[in-house]
């Protein structure tokens, strides 16, 4: 530069100059960071000045102004000293500041964070700690660990990245691994079948046999607790600082902690119950399968139920007004001491002995990664022809009473039975109207009739409509003769069924069976053949049936897989379009796209369209 001079000014002598362009702060984060070089490394580059025409001696700070400041914070902080000798480049025309400022200010260009990863790199090398490089720095240790971390990413990716042919984003999921090797295989394999290396495709196969940290059953063991039996880890250091940032790579590992977990609660809760198991999965539809008995409700004391009324009329109070930040520490104290009175209330729920003698429990994890008891559970054939036994009356076992009855003993009893079965099975065996007659009349009452429970004659075992995969929710039942199921006299309802035609018969038949199909999808591990001949012979129109939404289907999907059928069906175009979306916003999108209907959405190609109009997700097509 052309009228410049190199001189060094006392920094008590340098002040801000108004003709200086940068007039907004910069980032807390980024001053912290060159405060501490500045600290370290003192001024690496020269600040732009010119005369001071009023006050002699003095001079205003063109180009530098961060720099100037900071260093006045360290001699504040006694870092340094008052007049600490600051190198300047002096401009002695001073018209030209407001041009000098605006080109040092927007002349610059910054460093490439992948040359910033190697250079990192590179101090560590040198034998830097993390910690020392972060104190030098300004920056927080874990942002000097993200960095090392891009550092073990390949070479030839992190030059892909210098020449724009990949982003950040995905850097860091390469970094989820230190194998160079495989980084690279992915890579290149990425690049063979698909138009872009996204960061979900990555993840999506780094990742695939792992558990997140924060799932139920993850939580339940506990991070620790599987690191020390053996299993490996990978943490995701550019995720959020807690478990969602973990992946646990060895599943068996942690399912057997888990059951070894469930095992020993399950051993505690032996003395009382009949039986005890445990699972890692126990939900609606294997609850289902059993029949309950019901506790005594617990009961509060009248000072807990005052309290409790209290608390209720504070929480009233609180919504009427609205959670502010300055209620908001009362209201999460008022739920929380709510929960532990309502959870007190329910530990005061008592089975009586008779309950217990033919129920039992299954131990399982809840959704947030705590044990869950189930209780009261009754398998079927455990369950008392006679009255309930949680209606409070005095229980004796029919069999005994129904022997002492007759006169005979037990074992009696089971020869007499089992003689006679031989013989009824003989003559059943070639009556094919009687026994369609005992299997439609028990399918129709186990499928239609769920609020009773029934001691069938024949040893056949169903799914009871109202559990996840014995539902009728698609069948049309109101234009089935089905009433008789209701008639509570055995015979009577027996009769009542045997009087309906043949093809009202087959109708109701048919719709049992349609009720108590069990249900498959074409991927699962074990396909039953015989039901998707038997789909095949019905023709259903499966894409007309059922089109994907974000709550039904793209929303349950992660990012990656959602835009892997994108590129398939509406085109690689389209998926890099919508690339930087949201998951939420993705799935709105495709549900948009895949909608039945006429007309085709904004960004849709016609042959994107008709695609997706004819998709239906994997495993609802034989093929």
């Amino acid at each position: 530069m052309n009228n410049t001079t190199e001189i060094t000014v006392p920094l008590n002598c340098l002040t801000v100059s108004e003709l200086n362009v940068r007039r907004t702060p910069a980032d807390g984060s980024d001053d912290a960071e060159l405060k501490a070089s500045l600290a370290a490394h003192g001024l690496l580059q020269n600040l732009v000045v010119h005369r001071n025409e009023d006050i002699d001696g003095r001079y205003d700070v063109d180009a530098g102004r961060r720099r100037a400041s900071l260093l006045k914070e360290l001699a504040a902080e006694g870092v340094i000293s008052d007049d600490f000798p600051v190198p300047c480049l002096l401009i002695e025309d001073a018209s030209l500041a407001v041009e000098v400022s605006l080109i040092e200010n927007t002349m610059r260009a910054g460093m490439h964070p992948a040359d910033e990863v190697e250079a990192f790199a590179q101090l560590v090398r040198d034998g830097s700690t993390a910690a020392e490089i972060a104190a030098r720095f300004g920056m927080s240790e874990r942002t000097v660990e993200q960095r090392l971390r891009l550092g073990n990413v390949s070479p030839m990716i992190l030059q892909a990245y210098r020449n724009g042919d990949t982003n950040q984003d995905t850097l860091m999921a390469f970094a989820l691994t230190t194998d160079r090797k495989l980084q690279e295989e992915i890579w290149n394999n990425l690049r063979e079948t698909r138009s872009y290396v996204g960061e979900h495709n990555v993840r999506a196969i780094l990742l695939e046999d792992s558990i997140r940290g924060s799932s139920r059953v993850a939580e339940f063991v506990g991070i620790d607790e599987y690191e020390k039996a053996g299993g490996r880890v990978t943490r995701d250091l550019f995720a959020a600082e807690d478990s969602h940032g973990i992946w646990l790579e060895d599943p068996q590992i942690l399912y057997d902690l888990a059951d070894r977990k469930l095992a020993a609660i399950a051993d505690d809760l032996k003395e009382p119950w009949k039986w005890v198991e445990f699972a890692l999965e126990f939900g609606w539809e294997e609850e289902g399968k059993f029949n309950k008995v019901y506790p005594v409700k617990g009961e509060l004391t009248p000072e807990e139920d005052a309290e409790m009324d209290s608390l209720m009329e504070r929480l009233q109070e609180i919504h009427e007004t609205g959670v502010s930040d300055e209620t908001r520490e009362d209201y999460n104290s008022v739920n929380r001491r709510m929960q532990e009175l309502s959870d007190l209330k329910t530990s005061r729920d008592t089975y009586s002995e008779e309950q217990r003698s033919i129920a039992g429990c299954v131990v399982t994890i809840d959704y947030s990664g705590r044990a869950k008891i189930v209780e009261g559970l009754v398998r079927p054939e455990d369950m008392p022809r006679a009255s309930s036994v949680s209606d409070g009356a005095t229980w004796r076992d029919p069999e005994r009473m129904a022997r002492e009855k007759a006169g005979y003993s037990k074992k009696l009893m089971d020869e007499l039975r089992y003689e006679r079965t031989k013989i009824v099975r003989s003559r059943l065996s070639g009556s094919y109207t009687e026994t369609f007659d005992l299997l439609l009349f028990q399918m129709a009452r186990e499928v239609f009739a769920v609020e009773r429970y029934f001691d069938h004659a024949l040893d056949v075992e169903l799914f009871r409509y109202g559990s996840r995969q014995g539902t009728t929710a698609s069948i049309d039942i109101e234009t089935l003769p089905i009433d008789w199921v209701k008639e509570a006299d055995d015979g009577a309802a027996f009769e009542q069924m045997r009087s309906l035609s043949e093809q009202e018969k087959q109708a109701v038949f048919a719709a049992c069976v349609a009720a108590t199909y069990k249900g498959q999808l074409t991927v699962d591990a074990t396909v039953s053949p015989e039901i998707e001949m038997v789909v095949d012979d019905l023709g259903i129109d499966f894409k007309a049936k059922f089109r994907p939404t974000a709550d039904n289907f793209w929303g349950r999907l992660t990012k990656a897989r959602i835009l892997t059928i994108a590129e398939e069906t509406l085109g690689a175009e389209w998926a890099d379009a919508h690339s930087g979306e949201k998951r939420a916003e993705l799935a709105k999108a495709m549900e948009l796209a895949f909608a039945a209907g006429d007309e085709s959405p904004e960004g849709v190609s016609p042959e994107g369209r008709a695609a997706a109009l004819t998709w239906t997700p994997e495993g609802f097509v034989t093929g």
